[in-house]
Formats: structure tokens, sequence, C-alpha cells
């Protein structure tokens, strides 16, 4: 049993159903396919609060408590979570929001 495994034995045994092989890829690529499809088509399952709150890094060489928060031209107030600068956007979903951060003004 364990000759038939080893791929260098002199004797090859070829396999009398290629078509188990081809069977088995196709549904695999099939099942794959349809898992990569599925959080692609049911986005609404999706967290709403998620996408208006921002966690980024501050500047180089500007500290998260001295970096001021941007969003459509207008300041935002912000916190500093684990050095990080963390804000809310107060645009509505789906909106295109313009935003950034930035040193203090000198």
């Amino acid at each position: 049993m364990f000759e038939e495994m080893v791929v260098s034995s002199p004797t090859s045994k070829k396999t009398n159903k290629p078509w188990t092989v081809v069977i088995s890829m196709l549904l695999q690529v099939t099942f794959l396919a349809i898992l990569i499809l599925i959080p692609l088509i049911y986005t609404d399952a999706l967290p709403k609060g998620t996408f208006t709150t921002m966690l980024v890094a501050p500047p180089p060489g500007v500290s998260a408590a001295e970096a001021v928060a941007w969003v459509d031209g207008a300041v935002v107030p912000h916190t500093v979570v684990d050095g990080l600068v963390e804000f809310t956007m107060p645009a509505a979903e789906g909106d295109v929001t313009d935003w950034g951060v930035t040193g203090p003004a000198s």
C-alpha cells in the first residue's frame, strides 16, 4: 500500500478516473466563488457606525494631542486613543467627504 503512494516507485499506476479530478476541481472552484460572492451581494449586513468614525495616525512630528482633525474644511472635535486621532465625520452615510489630520496652525 505504501509503495503505491511513493512517487518514485518504478511502476507507476495510472488512475482510471480522470473525470473525478475535473469534477472535484469544478466543485471546489464553484464553492470558493460562492464564498467570495456572498459578502459582495449582502453588504447591508455590515455595521453602519464604523464607516463614520475615523481612527488615524497624526502626521510625522506632531503628537496626537496637538493634531487638528478637519472634515470638509471645518475643524471637528477629536479624541486621542492609544496615540491615534479619533474623530467622527458628521456627513451622512454614502456621501463623499474630504477629511484630514494636520498639525496645529503656527
